[in-house]
Order: structure tokens, then sequence, then C-alpha cells
């Protein structure tokens, strides 16, 4: 179904409303829902799941849908789906009117088409609150560090001041160049759309709630693939960051660390085929060790507004909106050793009360034998401690 609006309570049909509850019990690029939705829509796709939660037959499906490991990777994807779907609590749907939220999913005409560039890795949904017609504006992307200098958060609220007469500024709504990249665009009376990792009926940091009421207040945005209440933990950080990285016509890094979110987005805009802009700093600074790296592995040198408006001008001229192969400069430097399966297990392992297997699984979406393997380096890393049957945080 194409709709000629937005989605809220009171138009909402079967599609959007298993499409809500899909963005429940997955979490962020899960490519095995991707390819489930894919094959039988959103609604149909729940009706299946709930026949095969116990009886689950791979002969039943045509292998296409998911290669050679069709019956593994699918049993795997099951379980984590049916544990969430078991135990998931009603829906209140009147609250999204209230809250100015609407729900879109690709076949929708308010759908912003550049996020089907990112393919499997697509969000299966989006939870906009604010003004869904912003997505259909010509955006650009200011990323970079939270510990920001002077100089750069000066230097990016003066250029998304002047860029927003024509783009709508999007960035992560953190502190430091996220938050002055917002501000700039909102002080030019122009639009800036927040992508958040968490639920779009909360601010975070809470320190920046006037930031995020001043973005819908002035017709922009805050939109995320996770439901409502979700928590913004670091997978999803991380995972937020490709949306921010799709949704630009191109992409600027003012400072970032060798190690750092920014380049992370960086990385994911260069393998979309989009330009990526950096601003170089001094040598002597950490704030901008992570831009020269991009500007020497083909990020181009932004020091104005109008170097920007160049790259930007050149979007779709070379690439036509295709991928391309690029070398990672930058692999293993933003992760730094990060594991996200074990990151996921450990935020879902509680402070005080301790939790079993089967309820830290729910919690994180993963399969009880991946939580239970994951549960098992933590304790030897001293991160959780095993106590009288149940988990608890070390």
């Amino acid at each position: 179904m194409v709709n000629t609006g937005s989605h809220l309570a009171a138009t909402l049909d079967e599609e959007h409303m298993a499409a809500v509850t899909w963005s429940r019990i997955t979490e962020a690029e899960d490519i095995a829902a991707f390819r489930w939705i894919n094959h039988f829509g959103y609604r149909g796709g729940i009706d299946v799941l709930k026949e095969e939660i116990n009886q689950f037959n791979a002969s039943t499906f045509d292998d296409g849908l998911a290669g050679s490991n069709f019956s593994e990777a699918f049993n795997r994807s099951i379980q984590r789906w049916a544990s969430r779907l078991q135990n998931l609590s009603a829906f209140n749907y009147d609250v999204l009117p209230k809250l100015g939220i609407t729900i879109l999913i690709p076949q929708d005409c308010d759908w912003p088409r550049q996020l089907n560039d990112l393919g499997e890795r697509r969000p299966l949904c989006l939870w906009v609150r604010g003004n869904v017609e912003a997505l259909q504006l010509p955006m650009v992307s200011i990323v970079g560090s939270r510990d920001a200098s002077s100089v750069g958060k000066r230097f990016t609220l003066d250029i998304s001041h002047d860029i927003s007469d024509k783009y709508v500024v999007v960035s992560g709504g953190a502190f430091g160049i996220d938050a002055f990249a917002h501000e700039g665009a909102l002080a030019a009376a122009g639009k800036t759309i927040i992508v958040s990792a968490g639920g779009v009926d909360r601010a975070y940091p809470k320190a920046n709630e006037q930031l995020f009421n001043d973005a819908l207040n002035q017709g922009g945005a805050v939109v995320s693939e996770s439901p409502l209440a979700a928590s913004p933990q670091r997978h999803r950080f991380l995972a937020r960051n490709r949306i921010i990285a799709a949704l630009g016509s191109g992409t600027l890094v003012v400072e970032a660390s060798f190690r750092s979110g920014a380049l992370n987005t960086a990385r994911h805009a260069l393998e979309l085929g989009r330009e990526v802009g950096a601003v170089p700093g001094s040598i002597e600074s950490h704030f901008s060790s992570g831009c020269h790296e991009l500007i020497r592995n083909g990020g181009i040198l932004v020091s104005s507004s109008q170097h920007l408006r160049e790259m930007l001008g050149s979007i779709g001229e070379v690439n036509n909106g295709q991928g391309v192969q690029v070398d990672d400069a930058f692999a293993g430097a933003f992760k730094n050793g990060y594991d996200p399966i074990l990151e996921r297990v450990f935020d879902a392992v509680p402070q005080v009360r301790g939790a079993a297997v089967q309820n830290i699984a729910r919690l994180s979406g993963l399969n009880e034998d991946d939580v239970q393997s994951a549960l098992g380096k933590l304790l030897i890393m001293n991160r959780v401690i095993f106590r009288n049957g149940r988990w608890v945080k070390g």
C-alpha cells in the first residue's frame, strides 16, 4: 500500500501496525528480518512467524530467500524474534498522534528513498516525530566529536547556518559538533533532523531536550528505527550512524579523533557512494587527527561553506546514487575492540537484581546460545557475576 500522507493512529493499517511489531522485536541491521519481510510482507511475516514459532520447517520456503544457510540462519533468527514476540506487551497506538509521530515503511510516499541505498541494512521502518515532509528535502549530514574544541564548535555553527538556506542539516543530537550543527540551522530559521539512537519519545542526552524541542517546533523532525522507550545503547549509536550517512547528500566531518564514531559515519557514507568532506586542523590537535586521515583516504578538504556547497553540488554526477567499493582506512579504528554482541548482552544484564539467561536473551534480542557464550566471556572479564543461577553486573 502506498500512502498519501502521515500514518498516525487514525489511519494505521495492518502493514504499519505489523511494522511497529517488527521494530519492537528486532534490533538494527537485522538482515534475516529484512529478507523475511521482503518475502512475506510485514503482516504476513508476523503471521508466519507465529505459525512457525514451535514448528519451523525450512523446507516450506524457497532456499533462494536466504541462500544455502537458510535453515540454520532462520532458526536462530526465529528464536530471537519469538522470545520477544511471546513476551511483547500491547502497544498503545493512541500515543502516536499525541506525540506527533508517524510510522513510515518503504512503500510510503514520505519514505526517504535514499535509505534504500543501504540495501538489506535498510531500517525496517522509521519512527518520525515532527514534520515528516522534511525528509523529502535536500539534506546534508554534519558530524564530529562530542568533546569538540571551541574552534570546531564555532566553525560548525557558522557552516550549518550558511548551508541551511538550501539543505536540511542532519546530525545525531549529541553534545559537541552534533548540537552545534543543529543550533546553526535553527539560528538561520532552517530545518534540522535529529537521528536518535533511542526512541523518538525521549531526548538523549537529557541536557539537550530543549534542542530536540526547538528542532520540532521549527519544522524539523526526530527520527529513529528504534521503538518508543528504547534506551540509547551503544550498539544503537553505531547502527544509527548508517542512517545519518544515508540521509545526507553528503557528509561533513568537522572534528574527529582517529577512534571516533564520526569516522564510522564517514565510512558508511563512502560505502554508499556519497561525497565525504573533512575540516582540516592543527597537526598537533587530536581533534583533527581523524579528519586528516579521512582527507588522505578520499575525503574532500572543506574549510568554508562554499567548499561544502561545491562538494554537495557534485552529488549524482559521478556515482548516480550507486555505492562504490572503497578501501577501509579506518578498519578497527573506531571499534577499538568493540564487540556488538558482547555489549548488547552486557547492557541487558541488570545492575542489582540478577536475571536468568532467558530474560537476558529476550531483553537483548539475541538467542540463548549467543547470550550464554557472551556471558561466559563477560564472566572471564569480571564484568558480570553468576550467583544463585542468575546473572548480575560485576
